[in-house]
């Protein structure tokens, strides 16, 4: 059964996050990312990237590491994704 991702931006102006790195920004478990969509580099200047993360983990997680960050949640998206997952909702950390 597959479960539907989120996609996830994130800002790490540290440089290029590694899976670990990003789940811990987004305050999920870093077995709830998915490895195969990996973290993908959307603005190194700005230190933006974006994840794709489970979304049972986006909605059952703690407040996340943002920085003070907000979180702003957009529509769910019905565009294919780079794994293949259909369904994805953008998250985007401003």
């Amino acid at each position: 059964m597959s479960r539907d991702m989120v996609l996830m931006t994130i800002a790490c102006p540290e440089g290029e996050p590694g899976l670990d790195r990003a789940a811990e920004l987004l305050g999920v478990p870093a077995a709830e990312m998915d490895k195969g969509f990996g973290v993908v580099v959307l603005d190194p200047q700005k230190g933006l990237y974006a994840v794709q993360v489970h979304e049972t983990a986006i909605s059952q997680r703690p407040t996340a590491d943002t920085g003070g960050q907000a979180v702003k949640a957009h529509s769910p998206t019905r565009a294919s994704s780079r794994s293949g997952r259909r369904g994805s909702r953008q998250v985007a950390i401003e």
